[in-house]
């Protein structure tokens, strides 16, 4: 397995592994309530790459990894707020240093997100976030 998709995947869920604002209903309108909830669920998972010619390999003919695309899916048990986190996501792109390996830019490119209908507490939001990772 390669250290660096496994470094991403970490980075990711622990990104997703945060609290978010359980959503309440006052006079039908929603609002961020104080209270937090962890999701029940945080999968992280490789879904695609691109990969270009590697010119400076003299004679040979090779290629490298330009970059990756991973889902984070989380799952919730009821209601919430997802809008901190993605503003969090946007404002700090998750960015993992440089050291034995290159430094690597995760940055969110889509997301979808499936809300239970309005004050419906039988289930909750679930969200999937695409995310573009560059090495730099």
């Amino acid at each position: 397995m390669d250290l660096q998709r496994l470094r991403i995947q970490a980075a990711l869920r622990e990104a997703g592994n945060v609290p978010f604002f359980a959503v309440r209903y006052a006079n039908g309108i929603p609002s961020a309530s104080g209270e937090t909830v962890y999701p029940a669920s945080v999968l992280v998972n490789e879904t695609g790459g691109s990969f270009a010619v590697d010119s400076n390999n003299g004679r040979t003919y090779s290629q490298y990894r330009t970059s990756w695309t991973f889902e984070l899916h989380l799952k919730f048990d009821r209601e919430v707020s997802l809008e901190k986190f993605e503003r969090s996501l946007m404002d700090n792109p998750i960015v993992l240093p440089k050291g034995s390996f290159p430094r690597v830019f995760v940055l969110l490119a889509r997301a979808q997100v499936q809300h239970p209908r309005q004050q419906e507490t039988s289930q909750g939001t679930e969200a999937l976030y695409i995310f573009n990772v560059e090495e730099k």
